[in-house]
């Protein structure tokens, strides 16, 4: 509670009392309890301010509430009542013993003691008084004072108030002053009563009470004001540290805004990344469903390719099988060929022998017949000549050429023979080279071509053969009766050959190796 709020309660108890005193002792109130908190005292010592502030309060409410009435001044017993003026100029003098009882009266006069110039009046107890021949009045303590103090000083005694010369000479001789004392001046309790007003002592009780209540009031408000000092205090910490913190704060949050802009440049770098990279991979994805739509089309047409070579590999797979009863046919032919030309080997060199033999009965005959023309006398007797050339006239000559004409025959079968060898070997190596490129349909049409290759081989072979055989002269009938059985035999080989006929395979007939099969 502040002073605006108690100052309605100080105007209800001090009705006469203007509001800059109540303001004075509210303030004096307050020193004083901050001084004996200070101090740990509780009633501290009194400071010279707090002493000017109630004696200027004290006069204050004198001067307000006395200011038209009269006090009585009693000098003793039995002594008239001496009534002194109370003047704005010269309050009276009170003591902290002194018993005031006011009491109203028609008509009263205060009269005011003189101010001692010396010490202003400081010493209220003081009533000792001195009169100077000049008429001024002095405390007596202070005018011997002062009067020592001259002494010491080399001076004389002179007047505080207008220096006048105060020595004098009594009649010894002896220096003094010209001081009178004032006697029967004395201190007495004062009653100022006004009518239908609380006796001093009643009023006294009330502002105690009331100054009771305002110091439990004043206590009351001096706890909450420390209690807001120390909440003071404590926020004023709090300020700080939040002052603090809201620095450290600022500075953070403009080091997180600094981080937030290079951070939103960064992203919006990286969404344009982003984006040119959704670009190309939106690009990348057309293509890659374009190849996809061109894969599943390659992939049908693949399926329909593979299909027709399902088709065409049964196919094959049959001609195959056929194939393979015709080379099981080509086998057996293929035995009996070699059987046949092993047997013609051997026909070969009983012809070889024959024709040798044949030459050197012809080189013997010729010899004879030389012989014979040459010495026509060595022969005597005509008998014995034509019993030498018995043979000679009885069978036809032989003529020269003809066995010539048996070996160019055997020479031209066994070239025959020995190419139809060579034409076998090729036609075991296409059948490899076929076997190698078996399963696709490449070579599926290269086993249809070299089947092609081979049927127009074995029918270039047996053309061959038959030509050869053809071509090949008939010997002419032998002049001679030794040479008729082998001319026989060479005709009659010779007819053996013409009989051979060679196999006619069809186009798609291959010619196997019977080798292969054991």
């Amino acid at each position: 509670m502040m002073f605006k709020e108690i100052s309605p309660c100080l105007n209800t108890v001090f009705p006469n009392f203007e509001r800059s005193l109540l303001t004075l002792a509210w303030g004096l109130q307050k020193q004083r309890e901050v001084r004996q908190w200070e101090s740990g005292s509780p009633d501290g010592p009194n400071s010279a301010a707090e002493t000017g502030i109630g004696q200027t309060l004290l006069n204050k409410i004198l001067k307000n509430t006395y200011s038209s009435t009269r006090v009585c001044t009693v000098q003793g017993p039995g002594s008239e009542p001496t009534i002194p003026r109370l003047s704005s100029n010269r309050p009276i003098a009170l003591g902290q013993t002194d018993l005031f009882c006011l009491r109203v009266m028609s008509a009263t006069k205060v009269i005011v003691l003189p101010t001692c110039a010396i010490c202003r009046d400081d010493d209220d107890d003081e009533v000792s008084y001195v009169v100077t021949k000049c008429g001024h009045l002095f405390h007596t303590n202070c005018m011997e004072e002062w009067n020592r103090n001259e002494q010491n000083r080399g001076g004389r005694p002179r007047c505080p108030y207008c220096n006048t010369n105060l020595q004098a000479y009594d009649a010894h001789g002896c220096c003094s002053t010209n001081l009178i004392r004032l006697h029967q001046l004395m201190m007495h309790r004062v009653m100022i009563l006004e009518d239908g007003k609380p006796t001093p002592e009643e009023e006294l009780k009330g502002v105690r009470d009331n100054l009771n209540s305002i110091k439990v009031i004043l206590n009351r408000e001096t706890d909450k004001l420390r209690s807001t000092q120390a909440e003071k205090d404590k926020l004023e910490e709090e300020n700080k540290s939040l002052k603090s913190t809201i620095g450290k704060l600022t500075h953070e949050v403009k080091l997180n805004k600094e981080k937030v802009d290079s951070r939103t440049v960064d992203l919006r770098n990286e969404k344009l990344n982003r984006q040119r990279d959704l670009a190309a991979h939106s690009e990348e994805k057309q293509r890659l469903l374009k190849q996809t739509a061109d894969a599943k089309q390659h992939c049908q047409k693949l399926k329909t390719e593979r299909s027709e070579l399902h088709k065409e590999l049964s196919k094959k797979k049959g001609e195959n099988a056929k194939l393979q009863g015709i080379m099981a046919s080509q086998t057996n032919l293929v035995s009996t060929l070699q059987a046949q030309s092993m047997q013609l080997n051997r026909e070969r060199e009983e012809l070889v022998s024959n024709v040798n033999a044949l030459r050197q009965s012809n080189q013997a005959l010729l010899s004879q017949t030389q012989a014979a023309h040459i010495s026509p006398q060595r022969h005597f007797n005509p008998v014995q000549a034509i019993q030498s050339n018995q043979l000679y006239y009885r069978g036809p000559t032989v003529e020269p050429a003809q066995p010539n004409q048996l070996v160019d025959i055997l020479q031209s079968l066994s070239g025959g023979f020995l190419k139809l060898e060579k034409e076998y070997m090729g036609i075991k190596k296409l059948l490899e080279e076929k076997n190698e490129r078996d399963g696709s349909k490449t070579d599926l049409e290269d086993s249809g071509n070299e089947s092609i290759e081979i049927q127009a081989h074995v029918e270039a072979i047996g053309d061959r053969s038959v030509v050869a055989i053809q071509a090949t002269p008939t010997p002419s009938e032998p002049h001679l009766d030794p040479i008729t059985s082998g001319a026989s035999e060479m005709q009659g080989l010779v007819h053996r050959m013409e009989g051979l006929e060679l196999p006619s395979t069809p186009a798609t007939a291959p010619m196997i190796d019977p080798r292969l099969f054991g």
